[in-house]
């Protein structure tokens, strides 16, 4: 696979479809997560536009020593865009990867046309500075990263999912580093608590939600239900009135793989219309 040379390391990609396509549909995957989240999106989307999907640093062949936060991430994606002269994109980000594509929004708006954010979530904590003493508080209270890691994947998935699948996912994400995880969840609850509402409300492109969990009042991850709001919704309502919002039910949180032809049709959607 063709890399992206960067500070402190080297950015894996991938890259398909017809080059003259006028758009291109960018993947970025989420929290201790790889390019390899996408390979439905990726086969389904290429044979009518240019696909595009990174594992983040830290992640998958992308192998890095520092840089392990939103802000690096989305300029790490941006350098993507512009090295490959990408003019029209549609950035689709998978939980932590919709803070991403936020932040490379932000970076180099007149190269996004959209955004698809699948699955995404806000942490709600008031004080920005204290967001990463209480992300390393909340990994201590759960005896430390790898125990962090595979509860909070564990918990990712519903009943019926997939048990050998679901644990393929949970054993790749306990083998990212804990310099890497770590770094990342405290860096993703600060930027939620001081960016993301800003950077929704200075947004320049059209936004699709598709959700397919949510926290509950027990702090379950559950799969959404038709008609279904909640605080994750509602905050993107508020700072993008008109924003698309998509609900995909009876599902776990990787709802691209879980429930690919959905997710494939709705990027599609998106990618036309713009």
């Amino acid at each position: 696979m063709p890399t992206l040379d960067r500070p402190n390391g080297s950015l894996n990609y991938i890259i398909d479809g017809p080059g003259k396509a006028p758009v291109t549909v960018v993947l970025i995957h989420g929290l201790c997560c790889a390019l390899a989240d996408w390979s439905s999106q990726i086969a389904a989307l290429a044979p009518r536009h240019r696909v595009l999907a990174c594992d983040l640093r830290g992640h998958g062949a992308s192998r890095f020593e520092t840089g392990f936060d939103i802000h690096t991430y989305g300029e790490d994606v941006a350098a993507l865009l512009e090295s490959l002269a990408i003019e029209r994109a549609v950035l689709v980000g998978h939980s932590m990867g919709c803070r991403v594509v936020l932040q490379t929004a932000g970076l180099v708006p007149g190269r996004v046309r959209a955004l698809v954010l699948v699955d995404g979530s806000r942490f709600v904590v008031d004080d920005p500075q204290r967001a990463g003493e209480k992300a390393r508080a909340f990994i201590e209270a759960n005896g430390g990263w790898d125990n962090t890691v595979r509860r909070l994947f564990t918990d990712m998935f519903i009943a019926g999912s997939d048990p050998e699948y679901m644990a393929t996912i949970v054993e790749r994400a306990a083998r990212v580093p804990e310099a890497v995880g770590s770094q990342l969840f405290a860096s993703m609850t600060a930027w939620d608590a001081g960016e993301m509402g800003q950077v929704l409300d200075s947004l320049n492109a059209e936004l699709m939600v598709v959700q397919s969990t949510c926290v509950n009042a027990a702090r379950e991850r559950v799969s959404v239900e038709a008609r279904q709001t909640n605080p994750w919704l509602d905050f993107v309502r508020e700072h993008v009135p008109g924003a698309r919002i998509e609900l995909v039910t009876g599902v776990g949180h990787f709802s691209q793989i879980e429930a690919a032809d959905t997710v494939n049709d709705l990027i599609e959607q998106m990618a036309a219309s713009v």
